[in-house]
């Protein structure tokens, strides 16, 4: 299994690099192409033939077509999409989120669970029933969705290894939060739900504003969040009991990635790339300003001298 740790800052380590074949343009030892190079002899790699699912600030951007949230892009509800530890598809009431696991069947474990049509816990909009969602905006390692319906407008930001999910909403509709799989193991705590026993094991946090009231009607909790507009929900970290976890996570509960950048600089002599990692920080509340930003497992093995430290929260994942 992976390992990912946490490290609240700037993350930095060594990484090979990556050339491309094509009409080429040499730089140093590398190369790069400005001209589409053609589909392949079994004729893939081609235009994508969808267009683009995408609103807000994405209509002003470029739009990748490999990223791991891609699928976002080319279907209604796209899915698919694995940031570790976490899974992720997008439902007409909003974000499906699923703990990624190896599910073990006889001899073989399929590293891909969940692929189901299990729902463990959908975060969206009281009523919210969207024909589809879009891509909103993206960052170097984060992106956000939104949902719209019959006046309801509601986002949701993940990120690679981000064991938290970030939500927002415009409007005065309650959020809501369905638990599909187990709802009986959720206790209402002040402004916190904590769901236990969910898919694959998985504890989850969901931190409403201070202040919040949270009501439950069929395993679907909702909330005015306090009048605000944003909340959160977090992965509980491996081996760390709930009621620890949900004082260690809620000072950064509230503090979203406004922006994700990664830069690189390349050392001829050494032949070693450098790769900096920056988290710019949105605090909605508190004094908090860190975001939680995990890191896989080629990312704190190779660590450069003078890097921040990971915490020693681990999550493990496939």
């Amino acid at each position: 299994m992976k390992k990912i740790f946490t490290v609240a800052w700037m993350l930095v380590f060594i990484l090979g690099g990556l050339a491309i074949e094509a009409q080429k343009i040499e730089l140093v030892s590398g190369s790069y192409t400005t001209v589409f190079p053609g589909v392949d002899a079994a004729n893939r790699n081609d235009f994508p033939r969808a267009r683009p699912r995408i609103s807000g600030a994405a209509l002003g951007k470029p739009i990748p077509t490999n990223e791991w949230w891609s699928d976002f892009l080319v279907k209604d509800h796209g899915g698919n999409a694995f940031n570790y530890p976490l899974s992720f598809r997008s439902d007409a009431g909003g974000l499906v989120i699923n703990y990624t696991w190896p599910n073990v069947s006889g001899p073989h474990s399929d590293f891909r669970e969940p692929m189901s049509d299990v729902k463990g816990v959908t975060i969206g909009l009281e009523g919210l029933s969207a024909q589809g969602s879009t891509v909103s905006d993206y960052s170097d390692w984060t992106v956000s969705l939104n949902w719209l319906y019959e006046g309801r407008d509601f986002t949701a930001t993940i990120g690679m290894g981000m064991p938290f999910v970030y939500f927002t909403k415009a409007g005065s509709h309650n959020a809501s939060v369905n638990v599909g799989f187990n709802p009986q193991n959720v206790r209402i705590d002040g402004n916190k739900l904590l769901i236990e026993n969910n898919v694959g094991g998985a504890r989850y946090i969901v931190f409403a504003p201070m202040g919040s009231i949270w009501t439950v009607l069929d395993g679907n909790f909702t909330s005015t969040l306090n009048n605000k507009n944003y909340w959160s929900i977090a992965l509980v970290p491996d081996g760390m009991e709930i009621d620890l976890a949900k004082v260690v996570l809620e000072p950064y509960a509230y503090v979203f990635p406004a922006d994700t950048k990664v830069s690189w600089d390349y050392n001829v002599e050494s032949a070693k790339m450098t790769a900096t990692y920056t988290v710019s920080p949105e605090v909605k509340e508190g004094s908090h300003n860190i975001v939680f930003q995990g890191m896989l497992p080629h990312q704190w093995a190779n660590l450069a001298p003078g890097s921040s430290t990971p915490s020693p929260i681990l999550y493990k994942t496939v």
